[in-house]
């Protein structure tokens, strides 16, 4: 049997309903082709490539240039599986002699129909025009020009369920059209990626936006030198009555300053719109009594032991409202985790710090709506305490059983029951630990990027 149509009938339930449509704009009809694809000449250039480090505006523009140019390669691609039509990619506006509808991408469509009216601080505004005179296909950026395209075949009805071919379900049409429409929107996260897929995969799920950074990256290794560190060792954690020097002591106002200084520098050296404050991963962290003073008496019974978060957001307040001082628009991720997962209780959060809440210590088979776990139910007040305390949140859900990897875990009722929650709750930011699994894992999984996409799916 054909793949697809195993898919259609297993993920129907996951598919949005689309409303029918008198289809009033044709794009092909019986196999021949209505229309012709036109976009500006640079897009569709090969990759550039960079003879040294370069900034970081810069290798994310080209990046996303190579994703425009690779949609308008998929737009051409699935108008003809569809239709078995082969739609011509032109790269320049049209021409009065033209006879076909133009499908107009990127700088062309804005030039001809005006930019988005909605935007994001983020550029991922996007406009879908469908009309007699053409159709506009543009964003604020490229990548989300790109949001366009794939907005266009999913409304004719393309799914990409998982990476390859065999992952997706594109319909069969003797005409394949549209009714006029002139539609301008942003995803309602800031961003959304997933791990292990390939690009196309990534790019036909609209995944993108700001992807905050939140990796385990707090230590010497990457803002201060070993020499500085050796010459305060007073900076480093107290474990079992020694100073180490693979923690900070988080009460240290000086190793703070220091840290600062550091991003400081590599912001100048590299500019990125985003830093990690995020330790480095394990459950050992500074005992001495300063640290201890800083904490809220918050215990957390996942962990067995008290709740260092305070202690934890004092420290990065401090080095938020130095660099700030210089880069008053970067943002510092950190994974709110282990015994810093709990909301703090008295710190109040600097603006620019992104708490990515990551329940690791939590059940994984329920729901946060379920009261009959001690476990998952506890998750939800630390959701809605977190979107109260933080300007903006990200959520790092682990999208596979982590008691056991390789067991099915299809997560629909869980995701069902907890994505209206967590964007409910202020988090911008879909961004997920995920494994190469997506046959044991979907339904959910997909459900997870459309509702990360539009959370009023």
């Amino acid at each position: 049997m054909n793949p697809s149509l195993i898919l259609s009938a297993i993920f129907l339930a996951a598919i949005p309903m689309q409303k029918t449509f008198t289809m009033d704009i044709k794009l092909t009809e019986n196999g021949v082709a209505k229309a012709t694809i036109h976009v500006s000449p640079e897009v569709m250039e090969t990759n550039k490539t960079f003879a040294a480090a370069v900034p970081f505006a810069e290798s994310e523009k080209e990046l996303q240039r190579q994703r425009l140019r690779e949609s308008v390669k998929d737009l051409a691609l699935y108008l003809e599986k569809m239709s078995g039509s082969k739609i011509e990619v032109i790269t320049r506006a049209p021409q009065a002699e033209d006879k076909l509808l133009p499908i107009l991408i990127g700088d062309l469509a804005v030039k001809a129909f005006g930019p988005p009216s909605k935007k994001s601080p983020y550029k991922q505004g996007w406009r879908m025009v469908v009309s007699p005179k053409g159709i506009g296909l543009m964003g604020e950026s490229d990548e989300s020009a790109s949001y366009a395209i794939y907005e266009l075949l999913d409304r004719l009805g393309c799914r990409w369920f998982m990476p390859s071919e065999m992952g997706e379900v594109i319909p069969e049409k003797k005409i394949v059209g549209l009714p006029a429409a002139d539609v301008s929107e942003v995803p309602s996260t800031a961003s959304r990626y997933i791990w292990y897929a390939d690009e196309a995969f990534k790019r036909r799920s609209r995944t993108g936006g700001l992807s905050i950074s939140a990796g385990h990256a707090l230590e010497i290794s990457n803002f201060i030198t070993k020499e500085q560190f050796a010459a305060h060792p007073e900076w480093g954690g107290e474990i079992k009555g020694k100073r180490v020097t693979n923690r900070f002591c988080w009460a240290n106002a000086e190793a703070a300053a220091a840290v600062a200084d550091g991003i400081i520098a590599q912001l100048d050296k590299q500019y990125t719109p985003t830093v990690s404050l995020s330790p480095d991963d394990g459950a050992e962290f500074c005992e001495c009594a300063k640290c201890k003073e800083l904490d809220a008496g918050d215990f957390d019974k996942s962990m067995g032991m008290m709740s260092i978060t305070d202690r934890y957001v004092h420290f990065c307040n401090q080095i938020a409202e130095k660099v700030t001082k210089k880069y008053p628009d970067v943002l510092f991720g950190f994974l709110a985790y282990v015994q810093y997962t709990r909301p703090p209780v008295r710190e109040k959060l600097h603006p620019n710090l992104v708490p990515e809440i990551a329940p690791i210590t939590y059940c994984r088979a329920h729901a946060m709506t379920d009261a009959t776990c001690p476990s998952r139910s506890v998750i939800r007040p630390i959701v809605e305490v977190w979107g109260k305390a933080a300007r903006m949140v990200s959520y790092y859900n682990y999208m596979f059983h982590l008691a056991e990897v390789a067991v099915p875990y299809p997560m629909m009722a869980q995701m069902s029951a907890e994505l209206p929650i967590l964007y409910a709750n202020n988090v911008k930011f879909w961004q997920p630990e995920t494994m190469p699994n997506f046959e044991s894992v979907l339904p959910g999984m997909y459900l997870s990027m459309r509702m990360a996409w539009n959370s009023a799916t």
